[in-house]
């Protein structure tokens, strides 16, 4: 048997024995399974004097259990500790774990086990476990959004987070965290990482995510609003950042709405304003004209030739028209803001309804001006298409009358109607169709300025060069949504002092005759 190194002195034993006794280990020596001798430890630890202990088996000492470990150890001389159940005083077991190495015991080779109580090392670990398990169970079936990041890569995520990124788990471990971020607000998250790492208190941050993560947006990516808190910790022994996520895309898009709400709100607010000014003002004159012929014609009308009496009649008609053709204006926008203009086309004399229009518009013009209808094939006098006869006479209504008004005396407005094929309305939203009725209509009056352009079409809006003209400021805003109604588009063409051009695009329905 192997000897420990000390000599058989019984004075070197004497003190072993001592320095045995003030272990705080128990300390166990035996030969052939019998006890030899055991330290105060070992007593305090089995609850058993030391008297009681000396000849018995050391396999006794063991829950039945562990005794087949314990005999192959001692029997075989293994020196690896292992761990095995002894019985407590209380009835209770204790885990020990048991260390045997050779001895010599009073110049006899024997064993000495040391037997440490690992019980409460085991609850701790249990406790650790337990404590372990708690958590990953909170962490795994949490509904908010966990992540833990090392080194920008993502070295663990729960179930929430998989859902929310629409990928398994296992396909973004160790997968680029920026991917996570939308492209325009990585920089802000970066900036975010430095400053926290720098000691900045302010852990959150409000940025936009993708789903499915991706170096670049996709076609299939879903953007999402989420406020980011994160914390650094530590995992597996190195430096991470813990992230948690809140979505806040409901919310964000709830304060969307109210923003557009209010905006709306504030809209229609500014709309009343200024049709109270508009309407104040443009019905002003008219007014006066009426009540000045007709006070002409109460008090002066014996004095008055036929053709000044009929001129004083005319301007009275002229005025009324006016009136009528802005209340026109006034009902329709009223319906248009309300959402209660519908369009129901049906079949129309295509050419019949645009030669109507320009006779009443010249009739309302006195004819100082000219207009010529042009058509083009396949468009000709018996062209039935499918349209909203009423939606088509407002918005050639209010071209013909704006061209007229601003055109000089006598000048020509042309209106050419034709078919064309599909068109690109722009290059981001193709508007394609089979094909289109395209309606010019062309003066060669004032024309519009370049910054008024692009408020041509909003309500009330009167460009720089018309101010000092009769109008409302709604006949455009009118077409725009009357042409629209249709499902079409409305372009126009103009340099200031060169005339205008509007141009009509309508959805293409023919009426088999």
């Amino acid at each position: 048997m192997q000897k420990t190194g000390l000599p058989a002195d019984p004075g070197n034993t004497l003190r072993a024995l001592e320095f045995a006794q003030a272990s705080m280990e128990g300390l166990v020596f035996y030969d052939q399974a019998q006890v030899l001798d055991c330290n105060a430890a070992f007593e305090q630890l089995l609850g058993r004097s030391r008297e009681s202990l000396l000849g018995t088996s050391t396999l006794q000492l063991f829950m039945p259990n562990d005794q087949e470990v314990a005999a192959r150890h001692m029997f075989l001389g293994l020196s690896t500790p292992y761990l095995a159940h002894i019985p407590k005083p209380d009835g209770g077991t204790a885990i020990v774990e048991v260390t045997g190495r050779p001895w010599i015991y009073l110049g006899r080779p024997c064993w000495v086990a040391t037997v440490r109580d690992t019980s409460h090392r085991q609850d701790v670990t249990k406790s650790i476990v337990r404590s372990q398990t708690r958590y990953r169970n909170l962490v795994e079936n949490a509904d908010q959004v966990i992540l833990f990041v090392q080194g920008r890569k993502i070295a663990y995520l729960n179930p929430a987070a998989a859902r929310f990124f629409k990928r398994d788990a296992t396909q973004l471990y160790d997968y680029e965290s920026l991917y996570l971020i939308h492209p325009d607000d990585r920089a802000l998250a970066l900036a975010r990482r430095k400053a926290m790492i720098a000691g900045d208190p302010d852990r959150s941050v409000v940025l936009r995510t993708i789903s499915p993560p991706s170096a670049q947006l996709e076609s299939d990516t879903t953007v999402s609003w989420v406020r980011l808190y994160g914390s650094l910790v530590e995992w597996e022994e190195r430096a991470a950042t813990l992230i948690f996520m809140t979505d806040l895309t409901a919310q964000r898009e709830t304060e969307e709405r109210m923003r557009k709400a209010l905006a709306h709100e504030k809209e229609l607010g500014d709309l009343k304003t200024r049709f109270v000014s508009m309407a104040s003002h443009e019905f002003r004159t008219p007014l006066s004209t009426i009540q000045t012929s007709s006070e002409l014609l109460e008090h002066y009308s014996d004095r008055l030739s036929p053709q000044e009496r009929s001129e004083a009649l005319a301007d009275i008609q002229s005025a009324v028209q006016r009136m009528q053709a802005m209340m026109d204006n006034f009902m329709a926008f009223g319906r248009m803001s309300a959402g209660a203009m519908q369009c129901n086309p049906k079949p129309t004399q295509l050419a019949n309804v645009v030669r109507s229009v320009v006779h009443e518009t010249l009739a309302a013009d006195a004819h100082q001006h000219m207009v010529q209808v042009h058509l083009a094939e396949p468009v000709c006098d018996s062209t039935q298409l499918l349209l909203d006869e009423l939606l088509l006479r407002q918005m050639l209504g209010n071209l013909l009358g704006n061209a007229c008004k601003y055109s000089a005396f006598g000048e020509q407005v042309d209106v050419t109607l034709e078919a064309v094929q599909g068109f690109e309305a722009d290059a981001t939203q193709p508007m394609l169709r089979p094909e289109l009725l395209r309606i010019v209509v062309a003066d060669r009056g004032i024309g519009i300025p370049k910054s008024d352009l692009p408020l041509l079409f909003e309500s009330f809006h009167r460009a720089a060069n018309a101010v000092n003209m009769p109008g409302t400021g709604l006949g455009l805003a009118i077409v725009d949504r009357a042409v629209r109604a249709h499902g079409g588009q409305v372009r126009v063409h103009s340099v200031e002092g060169e005339g205008a051009q509007f141009e009509l695009l309508l959805p293409w329905v023919a009426v088999p005759a």
